[in-house]
């Protein structure tokens, strides 16, 4: 999970980590390196399933499994439901990805997820992608490191060659 990737760089663990973009200290420095797709996925029995086109407050009334605190796609999960002013019925909250897969295959609700996490799931059929109107979700991810201590020899390596190739705006 992100924070725990914070956590470890905060601990001088980690020299440089990859996340979803979350509200990070003047301690770090991030440079967004891409935009990442999310999906609602809900498993392949739920009744949204195999519905061509679900309105977007409906699917919000239904029951949904979020990540822990200080997750990326929790804030965007809560944003959107602030928007369309419902309260969300949260049936699970999941410490990571691997967690809300296990939840969303045993049917216990839909998660807004990287597709890429599930795909395996998605290509049985065991998971499906619905068909939410207006459900154009990004999550900028981020390289984050600590300001000031100087990065490894190979960390720093790492950092520029992913900013060049990903964040050419920053080289």
């Amino acid at each position: 999970a992100s924070h725990e990737i914070i956590q470890k760089i905060s601990e001088f663990k980690d020299d440089l980590g990859i996340i979803p973009k979350v509200p990070l200290g003047p301690k770090f420095v991030a440079h967004t390196i891409s935009s990442e797709k999310m999906e609602f996925v809900a498993s392949g029995g739920h009744p949204f399933a195999h519905r061509i086109h679900i309105p977007m407050e409906e699917l919000l009334r239904q029951p949904f499994i979020i990540q822990g605190e200080g997750s990326a796609t929790r804030l965007a999960v809560l944003g959107i439901f602030e928007k369309h002013k419902i309260t969300p019925t949260i049936s699970l909250e999941a410490e990571n990805p691997e967690m809300i897969k296990k939840f969303l295959l045993a049917g216990k609700g839909i998660a807004l997820i990287f597709p890429a996490v599930v795909l395996e799931e998605l290509e049985k059929g065991l998971l499906r992608v619905l068909n939410v109107e207006d459900s154009r979700i990004f999550i900028d991810v981020q390289l984050v490191f600590l300001t000031g201590p100087v990065l490894s020899p190979s960390a720093k390596g790492f950092a520029e060659l992913t900013l060049s190739t990903f964040a050419p705006q920053h080289t």
